[in-house]
C-alpha cells in the first residue's frame, strides 16, 4: 500500500471515529473535521499542528467578535424600531377608525328594534345611549367600567334603577324583556335623550 491510500485511509478511519464520538457528545463535527483538515493542509506533524492550533484560535476570535456585534447592533436598533413602529401603526389605526366609524344615535336604534319587538337589543340600545351620553362616545365600546358602574357616578342612579336592571337580566340572565319593562327602561333613559351635557 502506498503512503497517498494509507494516508487516506486513516483520515477516513479518524473521521468515522469522529463523527461518532462527537455526535453521542453534542462536540461540532464539522469543525472537528476542517481542523484536521487544516493541520493535514499545514504539513501535518508539530509545525502543522501549531499552525492549525493559531488558525482555529483566530477564528474563534472572530467568530465571537461577529456574534459581540451582532448582540450589540440588536441591542440598539431593537428599541428603535419598536419606537418607529408604534408610532406609525397608532396613527394609522386613529385615522382609520375616525373615518370608518360614524356617531350612532343609540336612542333612535332602541326606538327602531322595540318597534321589532326586539326589547332586549332595545334595552341594550337604550343602556349604549344613556352611557355615551354620560360618559361621551367611548364609554360604551371602550369604558373598563360596566354599566352599572357608569349609572352609579350619576346624581340620578336611582332613576336609572328600572333601565340599570332590565339591561342586567337581559344580558347577563338572558331573560327576554316584556313591553311594559321597556316602557319603564324608556322613561327611566327619557332625561338622556337630549344633547349631552
Amino acid at each position: 500500500m502506498d503512503m497517498l491510500t494509507a494516508l487516506a485511509l486513516s483520515i477516513g478511519v479518524l473521521i468515522a471515529l469522529w463523527v461518532k464520538v462527537g455526535t453521542m457528545t453534542s462536540l461540532l463535527v464539522p469543525a472537528g473535521i476542517i481542523a484536521w483538515a487544516c493541520f493535514f493542509a499545514a504539513g501535518g506533524k508539530t509545525q502543522g499542528l501549531q499552525k492549525t492550533i493559531a488558525a482555529t484560535l483566530s477564528g474563534l476570535v472572530w467568530v465571537w467578535l461577529a456574534i459581540g456585534l451582532a448582540g450589540v447592533i440588536a441591542i440598539i436598533a431593537w428599541p428603535i424600531r419598536g419606537g418607529l413602529n408604534r408610532g406609525g401603526r397608532e396613527a394609522k389605526l386613529r385615522a382609520a377608525g375616525t373615518m370608518a366609524r360614524g356617531r350612532v344615535d343609540f336612542f333612535g336604534e332602541a326606538d327602531r328594534l322595540a318597534a321589532n319587538h326586539d326589547y332586549v337589543a332595545a334595552i341594550k340600545a337604550l343602556a349604549g345611549g344613556v352611557a355615551v351620553h354620560l360618559k361621551g362616545d367611548h364609554a360604551w365600546e371602550h369604558s373598563p367600567f360596566t354599566v352599572r358602574e357608569l349609572f352609579q357616578q350619576t346624581d340620578r342612579a336611582e332613576a336609572l334603577r328600572p333601565l340599570l336592571l332590565s339591561f342586567e337580566e337581559a344580558s347577563y340572565g338572558h331573560r327576554t324583556p316584556d313591553a311594559d319593562t321597556y316602557i319603564r327602561a324608556v322613561e327611566a333613559a327619557a332625561p338622556y335623550r337630549g344633547p349631552a351635557a
